[in-house]
């Protein structure tokens, strides 16, 4: 059997290449798309050990494993890393390399270290950006209303997301749920189901647990 050298094993982290494949990529409009309902939702863009770069760093439960393997390979071509296994919190985590288009996204999405709601919101119209901020940060009632779990954002920014899926996806029955001193929004059951219909078709078989009611495929 061939013997594969060791320079060749180690090349995705030999400094100079991942310099050179670094200077080779760009998001797709597919991770674009992808990592706006993920950073919507439970992914953040966290510093390098040196403070002056950024990554993607997405986790997600053991029950969610196949929804972060699925992230995975659409990031695949920034990531050394394969998922690792988190016993502790029995989650799924992996992080991209840094890259200068994650520092673009952080200061989008990032202002005095916390996470801020984006000026422009027409991402958030987007079926599949729904759905992954859905995946990621909904749940549903027993009495058919949804839940999109927006806690990290301030009542203010709450608020625009209530007038920009009312004003733009046309979802009425809309409110601020509080939650001790935070909010997310509720969408009540009389707009349950046309909020549904936004992003269903884009979500996971394996994440539609998620919904109160899913439409059979």
């Amino acid at each position: 059997m061939k013997t594969i050298p060791r320079e060749v094993k180690n090349t995705r982290t030999n400094s100079r290449h991942l310099r050179e494949l670094k200077r080779s990529l760009s998001l797709s409009v597919l991770q674009k798309r992808v990592l706006c309902g993920t950073l919507m939702g439970d992914g953040c863009i966290i510093p390098t050990a040196s403070g002056k770069n950024y990554r993607l760093q997405a986790e997600q439960s053991n029950k969610q494993r196949e929804y972060l393997f699925w992230k995975y390979e659409i990031f695949k071509d920034f990531v050394v890393t394969s998922p690792k296994y988190i016993a502790s919190l029995d989650s799924w985590r992996f992080r991209t390399m840094s890259h200068e288009e994650f520092v673009q996204l952080r200061d989008v999405f990032y202002q005095n270290g916390r996470k801020v709601l984006p000026q422009n919101l027409s991402f958030l119209a987007d079926p599949l950006v729904l759905a992954v901020w859905f995946m990621d940060d909904g749940s549903h009632y027993p009495n058919g209303s949804y839940i999109l779990n927006t806690q990290n954002f301030t009542r203010e920014e709450n608020a625009r997301i209530i007038n920009f899926l009312s004003d733009k996806c046309g979802l009425e029955s809309l409110a601020l749920h509080r939650d001790r001193k935070y909010y997310r929004i509720a969408i009540r059951k009389k707009s349950s189901l046309a909020f549904q219909r936004l992003f269903e078709s884009e979500m996971l078989p394996s994440m539609k647990y998620k919904l109160f009611n899913p439409v059979e495929t």
